[in-house]
């Protein structure tokens, strides 16, 4: 047994150095109570290897150098002594700290022991439990347990992928508590305490089912999207994998917790028509916030709220709400200054929609694209002769005015497209024509680069004769642009006014009628029977 302590103290000190480096040899035959425990074990040792020969001594080392093999170690306890458990996690923590996982495991299943004799089971039952619920999925191979102890952000710490699995766990049966963060293992120590025997097994359970999804669709999907042997390809129609890449690359899993759940609710479905719903409305969230200045803060908080209440409970708190910032008119002001990461996430989904169905060649998409300025950032050389076109107004591209309405411009979304690799800094920072037929060999411009149909578009407008680009033609993309956005993350303030509508339907009195159901009412059939309609003409009366 190797016993890890946090400063070696003087005595354990004298007895590794003892004949070693000058240092005196120790008579372990002078040995006596009053030198100390560490003195007397050393004493015990001793005593019991002077009679081994030779040989013995050589076959005992061995073995406690075999990669192969364990020593087992006896602790004995009297009646009096405190658990083993707490013993055992105090060997543990004085050097060495167990991890959360760790402890929480060994919580749940000492608590399975104590109670086992009372739900007429054996130790051995819970040892069967143990190897099929716990070890089978999270250490069966190496590769498992590596999975499992990779870390990853949590709040402002690091925890392995073991501890955010039961992280995700409690959030789900037991609701967000106080400094879950921080101390995940006394929220389980505190509410197994009381649980009888049957619970702890259903928690096991439900550990076991929840981790299976964990690593099924999210570990595994992570790795997939890691893996640049074999690329990962996703679809715009595969609604589970769209959310998860989202997710992931804007560094969001507060919401884990609730797609585990609804993926368990139906079994693993994936296709199952409410799941599909449920996580449009979360993806569409998602990437509103990601839009708007609010941060994610509240996004365990959020994640608690639906878990309780449902996925509607967002449509009521934040898309239908004004105060969240979070409707049509305030996503059209939002793509007038797009960070790059979630332009690329926006361009990438929009040009994956375009490519839906079977109809297109090719309608997957590997998540490895180049986001490119149309207008340069480093715009002063070469197209200083471009005029600043603004609010039907035109400014000089060295006053002021002018330079800072152009620089505002380029970062709105509508400058902007994905390209498959990196133009050449010549290419990328020179004239209009310049980016669209490149300026030699080795340095290709948009023109090489119309796989794309985003790209494509650009291109055709060049060669159709419209060889302008300025701040019309971003301000007129943009809008465009939005358009696609608010379609393919809508607010779903329609369902919402439909809602209200039917819950309202049987009321007599004018006065009460929800003022939604009366607003409802002003669109033709026409209109009630198209979204994309029905949302413009929404935004219209808002407005």
């Amino acid at each position: 047994m190797q016993l890890f302590v946090k400063k070696p103290c003087k005595k354990h000190t004298k007895i590794v150095k003892a004949g070693l480096l000058n240092e005196d040899c120790l008579n372990y035959e002078e040995i006596h109570d009053g030198l100390g425990v560490i003195f007397n074990c050393y004493k015990y040792f001793r005593e019991q290897l002077k009679n081994k020969s030779v040989e013995e001594l050589n076959n005992l080392h061995n073995s406690m150098f075999n990669d192969t093999k364990r020593i087992l170690v006896l602790i004995t306890l009297d009646h009096d002594d405190v658990n083993e458990q707490t013993i055992f996690d105090t060997i543990n923590r004085a050097g060495v700290r167990l991890s959360a996982a760790d402890i929480i495991k060994n919580n749940i299943f000492k608590n399975c022991l104590d109670k086992c004799e009372s739900a007429g089971l054996t130790r051995d039952d819970v040892c069967n439990i143990y190897d099929d619920k716990w070890a089978d999925l999270f250490y069966k191979l190496p590769e498992d347990s590596n999975i499992w102890d990779e870390k990853r952000p949590f709040g402002n710490v690091q925890r392995t992928n073991l501890e955010f699995l039961l992280y995700c766990v409690a959030c789900i049966r037991w609701g967000k508590q106080k400094d879950i963060f921080s101390g995940l293992e006394k929220v389980y120590s505190d509410t197994i305490e009381d649980f009888d025997y049957y619970t702890l097994e259903d928690l096991i359970e439900d550990i076991h089912e929840y981790g299976k999804l964990y690593k099924k669709f999210i570990l595994d999907f992570k790795s997939d999207l890691d893996d640049e042997e074999n690329p990962k390809y996703i679809k715009y129609d595969n609604g589970i994998e769209r959310l998860l890449l989202i997710l992931d690359k804007f560094g969001v899993q507060m919401f884990y917790p609730y797609i585990l759940m609804r993926i368990k609710d139906v079994n693993g479905d994936i296709k199952d028509k409410d799941l599909i719903r449920d996580l449009k409305i979360l993806e569409s969230f998602v990437v509103r916030r990601r839009l708007s200045p609010q941060g994610v803060s509240d996004y365990a908080t959020k994640c608690d709220m639906i878990i309780r209440n449902g996925i509607d409970q967002l449509i009521n708190s934040d898309f239908v709400n004004a105060d969240s910032a979070l409707r049509d008119i305030d996503i059209r002001n939002y793509l007038l200054k797009v960070k790059p990461d979630t332009a690329k996430m926006l361009l990438f989904f929009i040009e994956l929609y375009e490519r839906r169905g079977a109809i297109h060649e090719v309608n997957a998409l590997e998540y490895k694209f180049t986001l490119e300025h149309i207008m340069p950032k480093k715009w002063t050389t070469h197209w200083g002769s471009v005029t600043v076109h603004y609010d039907s107004k035109e400014y000089l591209t060295n006053s002021e005015e002018g330079r800072n309405i152009r620089n505002e411009q380029i970062q709105s979304l509508g400058n902007m497209t994905l390209l498959t690799s990196n133009l050449n800094s010549s290419v990328k920072n020179g004239t209009f024509e310049i980016k669209i037929n490149g300026c030699g060999p080795g340095k290709p411009g948009y023109n090489k680069f119309t796989s794309l149909y985003l790209t494509k578009a650009i291109v055709d407008q060049y060669n159709y004769g419209d060889k302008i680009w300025d701040e019309r033609k971003i301000q007129q993309r943009t809008k465009e642009l939005c358009e696609k956005i608010i379609h393919l993350w809508p607010s779903f303030y329609d369902q919402q006014i439909v809602t209200n509508n039917e819950s309202n339907a049987g009321n007599s009195d004018p006065d009460t009628v929800d003022s939604n159901s009366l607003f409802i009412n002003k669109f033709t059939a026409e209109v009630l029977g198209d979204p994309i309609k029905l949302l413009r003409e929404m935004e219209k009366k808002s407005s």
